[in-house]
């Protein structure tokens, strides 16, 4: 098919190509098997606009990524110097206050993963930030202030997750994972009315109806 469709655009060119050159065409189709776009891109400089502009978004493509690269060094390099930075601070109320300003625009990268594990493996237990350091200490190796990181991203998990909350005990914060149905349970304590409105729900949904005597 290539070869006849090569033949026709040669004998429509009689006028531009010699037969001389068109022997040439076919004993490059033969010997090399190139497509018919390669063809008439070798021989006429017909270029397939596909193609083209395919092979300018690579070249776009390969410089934005340098550039993000060359970005992402730049970030790792501010940031590492202001946590050692905040490290110099005087008082741990002002490394607090830096550390909450920086991981508010760079949040910890696994650490909040990390917490979050951590309470919820807990089934309820309560956890001081201090437990909570010892268990995470691998995602804190860049952090100059430990403490300061884990209060700061406790505080957004608070914020953020609805099944942690923090609570005082003892005169000091501590943080737990509160399941689905320890959250049903304390408000049927709060309002009595509600347990019997959920296990009428429970009732009246359950795909297994009780025998009735």
């Amino acid at each position: 098919m290539i070869l006849y469709f090569a033949l026709a655009i040669a004998a429509s060119q009689e006028s531009i190509i010699s037969t001389g050159a068109i022997d040439l065409v076919l004993a490059f189709i033969v010997c090399t098997c190139v497509t018919l776009d390669r063809l008439l891109e070798a021989v006429f400089g017909m270029v397939n606009p596909q193609k083209s502009a395919m092979d300018s978004y690579l070249s776009e493509l390969a410089i934005l990524i340098a550039e993000r690269q060359k970005l992402h060094n730049r970030i790792s390099k501010i940031e590492k110097v202001l946590r050692d930075m905040i490290g110099l601070l005087d008082t741990d109320e002002e490394q607090t206050e830096y550390t909450e300003k920086l991981d508010e625009l760079t949040p910890p990268a696994g650490l909040t993963e990390a917490i979050q594990q951590v309470l919820q493996a807990g089934d309820g237990k309560a956890f001081s930030p201090t437990e909570i350091r010892d268990k995470v200490k691998p995602y804190l190796l860049k952090h100059s202030n430990e403490m300061a990181s884990v209060h700061t991203t406790l505080k957004r998990i608070v914020k953020n997750n609805r099944f942690v909350e923090a609570v005082e005990k003892d005169g000091r914060t501590v943080y737990r994972w509160v399941s689905m149905s320890y959250r049903i349970w304390r408000r049927s304590t709060v309002n009595p009315g509600a347990s019997g409105r959920i296990g009428v729900y429970l009732d009246t949904h359950s795909p297994i109806q009780p025998k009735r005597k």
